[in-house]
């Protein structure tokens, strides 16, 4: 009787530890839900104030969803810098934010980095790394553009000899 009275008091504080690793569980995905909602939400109120032509508010809010990791904001940050949209103007800028959301897989960022290395606008004019980003916008859903296959002929030679 005491072993099985022992058993089941052990058994009570191993549900207790595994309900208790559950909530936490349950709140650390909640958090993480969150998170992701709220960068969403910077981005869509950024978006609003951009389109409202509040230029200065719409960058504030895409460099702050940016720097939670949304990387969206990160290539809208690249569009205010190159265009001035609520910033001086800055090619270097625009290049670092293009190039942070084109390593993060997005797509127009991709294509914009491209054409960075590919004209030296904001970066050392870069054929080979041109060509690495123009083969990534091939791959991408953009690939119908003229101008993203003018420019990947215009660098192929470097292919073989770079890659």
């Amino acid at each position: 009787y005491n072993n099985l009275k022992d058993e089941l008091y052990n058994l009570s504080d191993e549900n207790k530890k595994l309900k208790n690793e559950l909530e936490t569980a349950k709140k650390d995905a909640l958090n993480k839900a969150n998170e992701v909602k709220n960068k969403q939400e910077i981005f869509d109120k950024a978006y609003e104030y951009y389109n409202k032509k509040d230029y200065s508010r719409a960058y504030e809010l895409f460099t702050e969803a940016a720097k939670l990791g949304h990387v969206l904001s990160e290539s809208w940050c690249g569009y205010c810098y190159q265009n001035g949209y609520g910033v001086t103007k800055n090619l270097k800028l625009a290049a670092y934010w293009y190039e942070k959301a084109a390593k993060n897989g997005e797509t127009f960022s991709l294509h914009k980095i491209a054409l960075a290395y590919y004209n030296g606008e904001g970066v050392t004019k870069d054929l080979k790394l041109a060509f690495k980003y123009f083969l990534d916008v091939l791959g991408s859903n953009i690939n119908n553009d003229f101008q993203n296959r003018f420019c990947f002929l215009k660098t192929r030679p470097y292919e073989k000899k770079h890659l």
